[in-house]
């Protein structure tokens, strides 16, 4: 993924949740870009955006559809989540 949109995306993410720390790296296996949302010492989230849904949304799509479907649901959990975004949506995963 490109660094300015990885950069613009940690920034929103950001912004959205500012009582987190927002770190991010490309994970190899799962061919996505990875941020590790860490809401306190417990909870650790994360979000895997596709090299596809980079592709398939412009960045103005991709960013509405982590505010509409992502960070509100990030904010309220107190356990363990998985989101992964691809160019069919958002899949999200408790646990």
């Amino acid at each position: 993924m490109d660094e300015q949109v990885v950069a613009e995306i940690q920034t929103h993410l950001l912004s959205r949740l500012p009582d987190c720390r927002i770190t991010s790296t490309f994970d190899i296996e799962k061919g996505a870009q990875r941020f590790q949302v860490r809401h306190s010492r417990i909870v650790t989230h994360s979000l895997y955006i596709e090299h596809s849904a980079e592709e398939y949304f412009t960045r103005e799509e991709l960013l509405k559809l982590l505010e509409t479907k992502v960070v509100d649901r990030l904010r309220v959990t107190n356990s363990r989540a998985e989101v992964r975004v691809n160019a069919r949506g958002v899949n999200l995963r408790y646990g």
